[in-house]
C-alpha cells in the first residue's frame, strides 16, 4: 500500500498547485471585466452626451437653412399669384409655382399650364 502512497501523494500535490493556478487566474479575471465594465460605461456616457447634443446641431443647420430661403426668396422679384407677360410670346400669365429659379406659369384663368419660365424672361405687370 506504501507503494501507492507516493504516486498518489504526487497527483494530489500537483492537483491542490493547478486548483490554485486557477484560482489566481479566475481572480485576475474578474479584475479585467471590472475594467471592460468601467470602460463599457464611460463610452455609453459619450454617446449619450453626443445624442443629447444633435438636437442642438439639428437646430443650428435648420435655422441656417431657413435663413438661406428667406435670403432667396426676399431676392425674387416676382412671388405667387404676380401678373406677368411672357416676353417670347407677349402673353398674359399668372405665376402659381416658384421651383427654385424656375416660375411655373399658367394662362387661361389658371387652368392651362404655359411653362416653367427664368426670371429675365417674365415681365411683371404693374397694377394699379
Amino acid at each position: 500500500m506504501e507503494e501507492y502512497l507516493l504516486p498518489i501523494t504526487i497527483v494530489l500535490i500537483a492537483f491542490g498547485v493547478f486548483q490554485l493556478i486557477l484560482m489566481v487566474k479566475l481572480w485576475n479575471m474578474t479584475g479585467d471585466v471590472r475594467l471592460i465594465r468601467e470602460n463599457l460605461v464611460k463610452k455609453e456616457e459619450e454617446l449619450n452626451k453626443k445624442i443629447s447634443d444633435q438636437p442642438e446641431e439639428i437646430l443650428r443647420t435648420l435655422r441656417s437653412q431657413m435663413e438661406e430661403l428667406n435670403k432667396k426668396i426676399s431676392d425674387q422679384v416676382f412671388s405667387i399669384n404676380d401678373l406677368v407677360i411672357s416676353k417670347v410670346s407677349g402673353k398674359q400669365l399668372r405665376i402659381k409655382e416658384i421651383d427654385g429659379d424656375h416660375y411655373k406659369c399658367w394662362s387661361g384663368g389658371g387652368t392651362y399650364f404655359v411653362g416653367s419660365f427664368l426670371e429675365n424672361e417674365l415681365e411683371k405687370i404693374k397694377e394699379e
